[in-house]
């Protein structure tokens, strides 16, 4: 579809964003005194709205990582930051984090929990600088993070009673859905039917060839059920209200796949529920609808 400048850079600060998180959180699952983690937690406190994006539960402590995939040079200055090519300020993210650290502790206080609470802003891009960075501040630089990840695998703890409580507590009061969240809205006549590149950088259509589809543009290739199920998360990620039927997806890919092969491939991979006039497709509960291409 066509978008405005403005949202194109959104959506690239998003996927950026998720992208550096989901590094971070691959390296951290591999720590062997496996901590409780919780990724990207929203709550309310006093009427504000915070989220953070890495909570480490210990049963003495929380770490919270607050995971920035910048890319850019910034300098800091008289306790503010700035981009270094323009002097544009930016939020800072040492602020940030504070702001996370004293909101979870009150909101943990009134629910009778006392525990430390430890907060670090992480560095995940090595193409990240800053220019008289602070010296007392919990800044984890690229090059430090495994450094990081090493001095919290040397905590001498292990999952406790009192870590599944703490952890029980914060998913209680754990917000679903963001007032501030990024949605696109989209109608069915905006888009363009067709098959996709799966090649992020191209911004090709692919078509079926050999029982299979390529891309003109940049050549890429994918099978044909690879093909359906992609593009059966990605209907259902941009129209939710949407009913995952054979006859919305042979549309949706532009009537390159036949009727039948697509019945095959939608019931092997999805849920299939109805009669055979009104038969529609679920997805599975560990489906991940997202706009994010899975790179």
């Amino acid at each position: 579809m066509d978008v405005t400048a403005e949202l194109k850079a959104e959506m690239r600060r998003v996927v950026s964003g998720k992208s550096g998180e989901s590094e971070f959180l691959n390296r951290l699952v591999g720590l062997e005194t496996k901590p409780k983690i919780i990724t990207d937690f929203r709550f309310m406190y006093e009427n504000s709205e915070c989220q953070i994006d890495c909570l480490i539960i210990y049963s003495d402590e929380i770490v919270i990582a607050e995971v920035k995939n910048y890319q850019s040079d910034f300098y800091f200055e008289a306790g503010r930051w700035f981009l270094s090519g323009s002097g544009k300020e930016v939020s800072s993210p040492l602020e940030q984090a504070n702001r996370a650290a004293r909101m979870l502790r009150n909101m943990l206080s009134e629910a009778r929990f006392r525990i430390a609470i430890s907060e670090y802003v992480v560095f995940i891009n090595k193409n990240f600088v800053l220019y008289g960075a602070p010296r007392d501040a919990r800044i984890i630089f690229p090059n430090r993070v495994d450094q990081f990840l090493n001095l919290l695998d040397k905590k001498n703890d292990s999952p406790s009673a009192r870590t599944v409580a703490v952890e029980r507590a914060l998913l209680e009061r754990r917000l679903t859905e963001s007032r501030y969240g990024f949605r696109i809205k989209v109608t069915r006549d905006q888009i363009r039917n067709g098959v996709t590149c799966t090649n992020s950088r191209c911004r090709g259509f692919m078509e079926v060839e050999n029982r299979r589809f390529i891309c003109r543009s940049c050549g890429s290739l994918e099978t044909m059920e690879s093909a359906v199920i992609r593009m059966t998360r990605d209907f259902k990620a941009l129209f939710k209200e949407a009913k995952i039927t054979v006859p919305a997806i042979e549309e949706w890919m532009d009537y390159g796949v036949s009727i039948r092969t697509l019945q095959r491939i939608l019931a092997k991979n999805f849920e299939r529920i109805g009669n055979k006039r009104s038969t529609e497709y679920l997805l599975g509960k560990n489906d991940k609808l997202s706009f994010e291409r899975q790179s």
